[in-house]
């Protein structure tokens, strides 16, 4: 009965304990001439202190929480912000003061200054040149940590589809062959032509934002999130099978190890489904579909497009003849 009241009353103290509200971290803008309010959770009568911008300020917990209320600051930086209690102390460093900008819409609103298709040759234009300069750090977006932190936090799961987003920067797109022929003849050289015109696209910006799609990807893994990797059937080059096969090696060139993404492809996806008990790994009792490689994926990602025999069910199929079977006819039905 001790062990269990002391545990009991040391979740009840520490509930309440000093924290920073996470809307705070280095590199964030505080918006100019207007009251600056740094706040989060204490226990009650715990006092706080603030340093910012050569000004003091404390408050006391009340109910759990606290808030420090300093003056108005002119746009400068960057700052240091000096958070302290008699136990902690956290600064929050390279802080600027300016003007904050609260968005919402669509996906696309997380596009960033960059170019933008306006004319139907392809061609691209400058816009907002002058903030273009990515040595500019003035400009910062702060949604990312945030957002890994709650999908973690309410365990939601994300499915990588890297071989779809890779579309949208054609010029690092490869050409497969084997894509070609399998779809139907009009959409082949639909697609054709797309291989074609990425190799002189324009789209450093683009591939910019997509390296920054893979880090995200591995921040969310690290932070303890569960990502599963698959294909839109909605796009150009990215067939299913094919797809998954370009998604491993995207994953791998995103910093994850080949046992990393084999296991993001197979096991994780079936533990975001709910299939695990019966799938998803390789072991005596449960259901596994294998292949024969011919190559090493491992150490020569690209290799894992080489499948010479394909298990289903205990049964091993040829890949070229599926190939053949199937040659163009996908799009079709």
């Amino acid at each position: 009965m001790r062990l269990f009241l002391f545990a009991v009353l040391f979740l009840f103290s520490s509930a309440f304990s000093f924290t920073l509200h996470p809307l705070f971290s280095d590199q964030m803008v505080i918006q100019r001439e207007v009251n600056v309010k740094i706040f989060g959770k204490g226990e009650d009568g715990e006092e706080v202190t603030v340093e910012f911008a050569g000004q003091k300020g404390t408050a006391k917990a009340a109910g759990g929480k606290w808030l420090v209320v300093l003056k108005p600051v002119k746009v400068g930086g960057p700052y240091t912000i000096k958070i302290s209690t008699k136990d902690k102390t956290i600064e929050l460093k390279d802080v600027l003061v300016g003007d904050v900008w609260i968005c919402g819409g669509q996906s696309n609103m997380e596009t960033q200054l960059g170019y933008y298709m306006t004319s139907r040759d392809g061609a691209y234009v400058e816009f907002v040149k002058d903030y273009l300069d990515y040595s500019n750090n003035m400009i910062r977006l702060g949604i990312v940590r945030r957002t890994i932190q709650e999908m973690v936090t309410h365990h939601v799961a994300m499915t990588s589809t890297l071989d779809v987003f890779e579309l949208s920067s054609p010029s690092r797109v490869p050409r497969d062959q084997r894509v070609l022929d399998a779809v139907y003849p009009a959409m082949s050289q639909g697609i054709s032509r797309f291989y074609d015109s990425g190799k002189t696209a324009h789209d450093s910006v683009q591939r910019a934002n997509f390296r920054k799609s893979m880090d995200f990807e591995r921040a969310f893994v690290k932070a303890g999130g569960l990502l599963g990797a698959g294909s839109d059937p909605c796009c150009l080059s990215s067939i299913a099978g094919y797809g998954d096969q370009r998604n491993y090696e995207l994953l791998v060139e995103a910093g994850f190890t080949p046992e990393q993404a084999i296991q993001i492809m197979t096991a994780n996806g079936a533990k975001i489904l709910g299939f695990d008990k019966w799938l998803g790994t390789v072991q005596p009792g449960m259901q596994a579909d294998l292949v024969v490689i011919a190559g090493d994926p491992v150490r020569t990602p690209a290799e894992i497009r080489n499948t010479e025999i394909v298990f289903r069910r205990g049964i091993g199929f040829d890949s070229a003849k599926l190939r053949e079977s199937v040659k163009g006819m996908v799009g079709l039905r």
